[in-house]
C-alpha cells in the first residue's frame, strides 16, 4: 500500500536503503506522489545548510549559502527532468512516477547520512585518514542504494540501473561544475 504521508515515505525509503524490495509499495505510481516528493528537497534542506556549516566553517556566511541554494534546487530538479525522456526510451515510462517519488524519499536519507558524515568530519572526530576511506564508503553507499532504488522501481536489468545511476552522478557533477564556474 501507498504511503500517504511524509513519515511513511521515509519508512520506506529507509526500509530500500536496507534493500528491502517490497519498500518499493510504498511509492505511488501517480503523478501527485511525484509533486508530493518534492517535500523531500524542503525537509533535506536544514540538512543541506548543516553540511554547508562544516564545509565552509569560519568562512560561512549568508550569501554563501544563497549562492548555493541555485545548485541545489537545480540539483533536484534536473534528474526528474530528465528522466521523462530516458524512462519512456527505456520502455519503463509507465514506472515513472514511482521511481522518481522513491528516488527524491531516497535522496532525503543520502542527506542524512551524507551530513551525519560532514558532521563527525567536521568535529574533528575522526582522524583525516580514516575520513577519506569512510567518504568514499559512504559514495559507494550511496551508488549502491541509487542502483538498487533503479533496478527495483523501474525494474530493468543491472546494466540499465547501472547506466541510470552513472546518468545521475554525471548530471550531479555537471550541476556542481557549472556552478563553481559560475562562482569564480
Amino acid at each position: 500500500m501507498a504511503a500517504q504521508n511524509i513519515s511513511e515515505h521515509i519508512h520506506g525509503a529507509v526500509h530500500l536503503a536496507l534493500r528491502r524490495p517490497r519498500a518499493a509499495q510504498a511509492f505511488a505510481n501517480t503523478p501527485e506522489s511525484v509533486w508530493y516528493s518534492f517535500a523531500a528537497a524542503f525537509i533535506a534542506l536544514p540538512l543541506f545548510l548543516a553540511t554547508l556549516v562544516f564545509r565552509y566553517g569560519d568562512e560561512f556566511s549568508l550569501m554563501r549559502a544563497v549562492a548555493d541554494l541555485g545548485p541545489y534546487a537545480v540539483g533536484w530538479l534536473l534528474f526528474p527532468v530528465v528522466m521523462l525522456r530516458v524512462a519512456p526510451a527505456m520502455q519503463r515510462g509507465q514506472y515513472y512516477c514511482r521511481y522518481i517519488s522513491a528516488v527524491n524519499w531516497c535522496a532525503l536519507v543520502e542527506f542524512g547520512v551524507m551530513t551525519l558524515f560532514v558532521m563527525l568530519e567536521g568535529a574533528g572526530l575522526v582522524p583525516e585518514g580514516i575520513a577519506r576511506l569512510l567518504f568514499f564508503a559512504v559514495i559507494f553507499w550511496v551508488l549502491t542504494y541509487q542502483y538498487f532504488v533503479a533496478r527495483t522501481l523501474l525494474e530493468v536489468e543491472g546494466a540499465q540501473a547501472a547506466m541510470i545511476v552513472g546518468l545521475r552522478m554525471v548530471l550531479d557533477i555537471a550541476v556542481v561544475a557549472v556552478s563553481e564556474i559560475l562562482r569564480a
